[in-house]
C-alpha cells in the first residue's frame, strides 16, 4: 500500500512536470530573458530526477520516509505547472494588451481606419521594398460648413461613412488612413500612372451618391492629389509634399484629381510650409479675427467694424497677413476659412448689437468665394443662427475678384442684396473698370483705396482724385469709406470734403475681440466720441 501510494505520487509529479515543458518552452520563445531558459532546463532535470527516484521506489522496499518524499515531489510538480501556466497566461494577456495598445496607437478612434502614425510607418516600409506604388492625398470640400451648420455629430458620421466607402473600394493590398480632420491618405500598390488615375476616378465615383445621415442627404466633393514612387520622390517627405501640392492644385483649379508633375510645383519651401500648417491651424482654431472700426468724420458715429483674419503663433509672434492671405486665397482652404470668418464675424456682430449698439460687420470675399455656389446658402444659414439684421452685414469685394467672372459675381451680389445684405466695392480706383462697375453692380458702399488717401495732404493730384471720386459716388447715391486714414491732417481733409466714413490707424489699428470690447466701452462712455488710440501706422 505504501509502495503504491509513493509510486502514484511520483508519477503525478512527473505528469505535472511533463505538462509544464511545452508552456515553459513557449515562454522561452516569446521572452528574451535567459532566466526562463534556465527554468526550462531545470524542469527537464527534475524530470530525470523524478524518473530516477521512481526506479528506486520500484526496486527497493518503501518506508514512510520515501512516502513523504514522494508526496513532496508530487506537490513540487503541481507547484511548477501552476506557476508556469499562470506565468504564460499573464504574459499572453500582457502581450494582448500591448498588441491592443499598438493597434490603438495606429488607429483613428473615429473611423477605425489607420492613422497618420501607421501610414507613415507603412509608407517607409513600401519605399524600402522598392516596388512601384502611388500615394493619394484626398481632402473633402466644404466639410467645415457641415460641422458648423449641422453640428459635429453629423460631421463625424459623415467621416465614418466616407471612410467605409473608400475602404470598400480598395484592394486588400491597399492602405487607407485618416490623417486628421477631413484629410485622408491612401497607398495604392503595384500601379502605373494609368491604373493610378483609374483608382483616383474610382474614389471620385464613390463620392457621387449622397450620404444619408440622420434626416439629411449630404453631397460632398473630394479634391485628390497623386504622387508616384519612385517617379515623384524617393523618400516619404518628398512624396507627401508632392501629393499635397497636387491636391492643392486640384482644389485651386476645381479638378477632381491631379497627378503631380514638376511643372505645377511653383511654390517655394516657405510657402509650402505655410500651406501645410493652414489646415492644422483651422483644426486647432489658431486663427483669430481682429476688428478695425469704421467711423463718420462728421459726428464720430460708429458705422461698424471690418473683420480681419490674423494668425497668432505660440511664441507670441503673428504671421504677417501679407504672407499667408494670398496663399489662402489661392489654396484649397479658402472656402473653409471664409466660412469660419463669416460665422465668427456674424456671431460677434450679434453679441455687440445685443450688448452695445447696432454695428455693421464687414467681411472680405475673395475671387474664389465669389465662384462658390454654396456661399449664399451658407450666409443665409449663419444669419438664421445668429439673427442680426442683414443690413448690418457687409461683404467687401474687390474689383479684381469681380472681373475674373463678371456674370458669376453679379449673380452672387444680386442674391446677397436680395437678402438685404450690404455690398461694398473694395480698393476702388486701383482697377481698369471701376466706372462701369459703379453703373452695373448694386454696391451701396465704395471704399477708396489707401494708396490715394494716404497722400492727399502732400499730393494735390491725389487730393483731386479722392475729391472727384467722392463727388461721383455721392451723385450715384453711394456711401464712401476712405481707407488708410493715419493722421489728423488726413482726417481733417476728408472731413472738409464731406467723406462719409473713415478707416485707419488714426482711430484704431485692427484689434482683437477683447480689446474691441474695451474700445466699445470707451466709445460709449465718452458719449460716442472717438479717442485716438495712438498706434503707429502699419499695414492692416
Amino acid at each position: 500500500m505504501i509502495e503504491a501510494a509513493s509510486v502514484l505520487f511520483v508519477l503525478c509529479g512527473l505528469v505535472f512536470l511533463a505538462l509544464a515543458v511545452k508552456p515553459s518552452y513557449r515562454i522561452c520563445q516569446s521572452i528574451e530573458y535567459r532566466s526562463w531558459y534556465l527554468l526550462f532546463i531545470l524542469i527537464l532535470t527534475f524530470i530525470l530526477g523524478y524518473s530516477f527516484f521512481l526506479l528506486v521506489l520500484l526496486s527497493n522496499p518503501v518506508t514512510f520516509l520515501e512516502l513523504g518524499l514522494s508526496a513532496i515531489l508530487a506537490g513540487g510538480g503541481a507547484f511548477v505547472i501552476i506557476v508556469i501556466r499562470l506565468s504564460l497566461s499573464s504574459m499572453t494577456q500582457i502581450q494582448k494588451n500591448a498588441d491592443a495598445r499598438y493597434v490603438e496607437a495606429r488607429s483613428d478612434p473615429l473611423t477605425k481606419l489607420y492613422n497618420r502614425l501607421y501610414f507613415s510607418e507603412y509608407l517607409n516600409q513600401a519605399i524600402s521594398k522598392g516596388a512601384p506604388f502611388a500615394i493619394i492625398m484626398a481632402d473633402l470640400d466644404r466639410f467645415k460648413e457641415i460641422n458648423d451648420t449641422l453640428g459635429h455629430a453629423v460631421g463625424d458620421k459623415l467621416l465614418i461613412q466616407i471612410g467605409d466607402r473608400i475602404q470598400n473600394s480598395l484592394l486588400k493590398s491597399d492602405v487607407i488612413a485618416r490623417l486628421g480632420g477631413d484629410e485622408f491618405a491612401l497607398i495604392i500598390n503595384n500601379v502605373d500612372e494609368s491604373s493610378c488615375l483609374s483608382e483616383a476616378q474610382k474614389l471620385t465615383d464613390v463620392m457621387e451618391d449622397a450620404f444619408a445621415i440622420d434626416d439629411h442627404l449630404l453631397v460632398i466633393d473630394m479634391s485628390i492629389g497623386i504622387a508616384m514612387f519612385p517617379e515623384n520622390g524617393f523618400d516619404s517627405e518628398a512624396l507627401l509634399k508632392n501629393a499635397d501640392i497636387a491636391m492643392y492644385v486640384a482644389k485651386q483649379n476645381n479638378q477632381n484629381y491631379v497627378l503631380y508633375d514638376p511643372s505645377i510645383d511653383t511654390l517655394s519651401p516657405k510657402k509650402i510650409s505655410v500651406i501645410s500648417k493652414i489646415n492644422d491651424a483651422l483644426l486647432e482654431q489658431e486663427f483669430e479675427l481682429y476688428y478695425q472700426p469704421i467711423l463718420s468724420p462728421a459726428d464720430n458715429r460708429l458705422k461698424g467694424f471690418e473683420a480681419l483674419i490674423r494668425w497668432p503663433q505660440a511664441n507670441g509672434t503673428i504671421i504677417s497677413p501679407a504672407e499667408f492671405i494670398p496663399l489662402i486665397e489661392q489654396s484649397r482652404f479658402i472656402g473653409k476659412i471664409t466660412r469660419w470668418v463669416i460665422l465668427q464675424a456674424i456671431q460677434k456682430a450679434y453679441g455687440w448689437n445685443r450688448d452695445y449698439l447696432p454695428v455693421c460687420m464687414s467681411v472680405n470675399l475673395s475671387s474664389s468665394d465669389v465662384l462658390d455656389k454654396e456661399l449664399v446658402p451658407y450666409i443665409r444659414d449663419c444669419l438664421e443662427r445668429y439673427p442680426i439684421s442683414p443690413s448690418l452685414l457687409c461683404f467687401e469685394i474687390t474689383e479684381s475678384a469681380i472681373m475674373l467672372n463678371m456674370e458669376r459675381a453679379k449673380y452672387v451680389i444680386y442674391n446677397l442684396t436680395s437678402m438685404g445684405v450690404t455690398i461694398a466695392l473694395d480698393d476702388f480706383g486701383t482697377g481698369y473698370s471701376s466706372l462701369s462697375l459703379l453703373r452695373e453692380l448694386p454696391a451701396q458702399i465704395i471704399k477708396i483705396d489707401r494708396s490715394f488717401v494716404m497722400q492727399i495732404t502732400a499730393n494735390l493730384e491725389d487730393f483731386s482724385i479722392v475729391k472727384s471720386m467722392l463727388e461721383l459716388c455721392h451723385r450715384l447715391g453711394k456711401e464712401v469709406v476712405a481707407e488708410g486714414v493715419e493722421t489728423q491732417a488726413i482726417f481733417e481733409e476728408l472731413q472738409n470734403i464731406g467723406c462719409d466714413y473713415i478707416q485707419g490707424y488714426y482711430c484704431s489699428k485692427p484689434i482683437n475681440y477683447d480689446d474691441t470690447c474695451v474700445w466699445l466701452d470707451s466709445y460709449i462712455k465718452n458719449n460716442q466720441t472717438v479717442i485716438t488710440m495712438g498706434y503707429e501706422p502699419n499695414i492692416s
